[in-house]
């Protein structure tokens, strides 16, 4: 009597992969997940393995980050959604190698000593596909780093106000066949004109977008990725590329305004004209919201005086003019990354030019009434 043979055993649904890798990718996609979201589906993490790369992947709906981490051996293909509050905990500490397979409804994750066994309430099925198999081809290729400097140069002047909401973001357009990107929220602007070529219409990115992106982006890097924007269905989108990630947005649709009427034409020899460093206007403590920094070079002295007058701090100041004023909080963004700056304008109260070592570079800020 012959026996049939026994069928041979399926490859397990289990993947092994960088604990480290994945700790990363799983941290940079939680920035995706707005934490006021009230849509369980949308906040969880979709991780999605084909068989030999595993796919960390979160959206909010109006974005979308897909993050790759490479796998020790090849498997089945199997997806499954966890609550990133869930993974990272187990993820932090770890070291080596983290296991996860899925039996039926259950997902397993093993991380050391560690065991977590996490029931698939929310199915992969039902993750939002918005934009999943949607990358569009005539993208341009770009520096990471020189992108990343492109949108932190100006990040900080993005508007909070959301009645004018076209100034809730980047607006990045062509300017003599480069890429220019301009932020601005009325009381002061900034603007770079890079060397990136531009092929594509004007886009505003959100606000809320700048940082995802940025993340990605490796400010020293020397990697390359591919950028486009789509207006497909009157909805316009933007989309990067990079090693190992892929990156769409919605943009806000909307005219920004022509910011290049705000910005005065610098004179020759300024009858107002100083130099702050961050060193001496980081004494200045900020105590109430809008505090005042009042500045007058003629007399070398700039001052912090809380409302009450009850306490005032006070810096020497190289320079000439008469007496000026800032809202302090928009001096000291300004004082991030340039540590010395030099304002310069023709009157107390016309816009002033904050001049820095990059030619590249033009920042406005509104003086207040001194």
């Amino acid at each position: 009597m012959f026996h049939d043979p026994k069928p041979p055993v399926e490859q397990a649904t289990r993947l092994r992969c960088d604990a480290a890798d994945l700790h990363k990718a799983v941290k940079s996609a939680k920035a995706v997940i707005n934490r006021h979201n009230t849509i369980p589906i949308i906040g969880m993490l979709l991780l999605a393995f084909d068989g030999e790369t595993l796919t960390v992947t979160a959206t909010d709906l109006d974005m979308r980050l897909e993050l790759e981490v490479e796998t020790e051996a090849p498997a089945l293909p199997f997806s499954v959604t966890v609550k990133p509050e869930t993974i990272l905990p187990i993820l932090r500490n770890a070291k080596g190698t983290v296991t996860i397979s899925l039996e039926g409804d259950m997902a397993t994750i093993i991380a050391g000593d560690i065991t977590a066994k996490i029931r698939q309430v929310c199915p992969a099925e039902d993750f939002p596909t918005v934009w999943a198999d949607d990358y569009p081809l005539n993208a341009v290729e770009m520096p990471e780093s020189a992108l990343h400097k492109a949108l932190s140069k100006v990040c900080h002047c993005i508007s909070m106000e959301e009645t004018r909401y076209y100034l809730n973001g980047i607006y990045m357009h062509e300017k003599a066949g480069k890429l220019a990107t301009a932020a601005t929220d009325g009381h002061r602007l900034a603007l770079y004109q890079s060397d990136l070529d531009w092929p594509f219409l004007p886009v505003i990115v959100p606000r809320e977008t700048v940082p995802i992106i940025l993340q990605q982006l490796a400010e020293r890097g020397n990697k390359a990725v591919m950028m486009t924007t789509s207006a497909k269905d009157k909805a316009p989108s933007i989309a990067i590329q990079g090693d190992g990630w892929n990156f769409r947005a919605k943009t806000i649709d909307g005219t920004y305004p022509d910011y290049q009427r705000v910005i005065p034409t610098q004179p020759e020899k300024p009858a107002i004209a100083f130099t702050l460093s961050k060193g001496a206007v980081d004494c200045m403590h900020q105590s109430e919201r809008g505090a005042t920094l009042r500045i007058h070079a003629d007399e070398g002295r700039m001052w912090l005086s809380d409302l009450g007058k009850e306490t005032e701090v006070s810096a020497p100041v190289t320079g000439r003019g008469e007496l000026c004023a800032f809202n302090l909080s928009y001096v000291k963004a300004f004082l991030q990354k340039d540590k010395i700056v030099r304002l310069q304008s023709n009157n107390q109260g016309d816009p002033f030019h904050i001049i820095t070592e990059d030619p590249a570079f033009t920042q406005i800020i509104m003086p207040k009434r001194a």
